[in-house]
């Protein structure tokens, strides 16, 4: 049998795969292994902060050049500062003080910051009907200090910032996509967060006013608000819907015996910028 040396076919080296497929192949494994190394580094996180003082979370805040005297407003600040030093004083205990900022902003938010600062937007003191309200909302921050959430989600953030730049480049298209997917999955993260927190701020509530009368009268409120895409909204929030939250503190406060009271009328806070 005579042996015939043939050159190998031109399609040799194409696969026989999609290219889509393969991409999606690769994309997926990239995809978990960033996953992967991206809650291990959470978990890091996690444990570390709760290891961190309140001086060295202080000295953490001056030197991401937080400053806020900027852009505070003290004559409505003030008697939100008193309030907090209440809760703080009788019912919520923390190793450090805490000092409202409020600006100028039709944002219905209030936040936690490194260093024990609580941003209050106006938007949100503008929709509070009951001195009770607004107790639960800096109860439910207060919450996030006492579990160090803020601190927590900072690194979390910068974590996922600095492998997006690292790994996929600055301003990258598939960059964008694996942080969103990322974001995603973060979600039930924060949704356990925020239930935390209100726990924490019914507590609170109760300790103060002896009941917890206007817990749920936020949120009440914020229901009226919602877009009409509640379903798709809901998905991608990272706070849990505002019924369920109505719900879990129904049932909190009935487990523990909490009563519903009357509300305080809200104090009267000076409005000029």
């Amino acid at each position: 049998m005579e042996f015939s040396d043939k050159l190998p076919d031109a399609s040799v080296n194409i696969s026989r795969e999609s290219p889509l497929k393969e991409f999606a192949i690769l994309f997926s494994g990239l995809l978990g292994f960033a996953l992967a190394i991206y809650f291990a580094l959470g978990l890091l996180i996690d444990y570390s902060v709760k290891h961190l003082s309140a001086e060295q979370e202080r000295a953490l805040s001056l030197s991401l050049g937080m400053e806020w005297a900027a852009i505070d407003l003290p004559e409505r600040s003030a008697p939100i500062q008193a309030m907090v030093d209440r809760l703080l004083g009788e019912c919520a205990a923390l190793p450090y003080k805490i000092k409202i900022v409020v600006v100028k902003n039709d944002a219905v938010n209030a936040a936690a910051f490194p260093g024990g600062v609580v941003l209050v937007f106006t938007g949100l003191l503008d929709k509070m009907r009951s001195e009770n309200e607004l107790a639960f909302v800096l109860g439910h921050e207060l919450g996030h200090f006492k579990n160090r959430d803020h601190l927590k989600g900072m690194g979390r953030l910068l974590v996922l910032l600095v492998g997006s730049v690292f790994v996929l480049g600055p301003d990258n298209a598939l960059g964008n996509l694996a942080l969103s997917s990322l974001n995603l999955a973060e979600t039930g993260f924060s949704r356990r967060q925020e239930s935390d927190a209100d726990e924490f701020a019914l507590k609170t509530l109760q300790c103060r006013y002896g009941h917890v009368g206007g817990a749920t009268d936020f949120f009440a409120t914020m229901m009226k608000e919602e877009s009409g895409l509640k379903l798709f909204n809901h998905f991608f929030a990272s706070h849990p819907d505002s019924q369920k939250r109505i719900d879990a503190m129904d049932q909190q406060a009935d487990q523990a015996g909490y009563p519903q009271k009357a509300t305080v009328p809200m104090p009267v806070l000076d409005k000029e910028s």
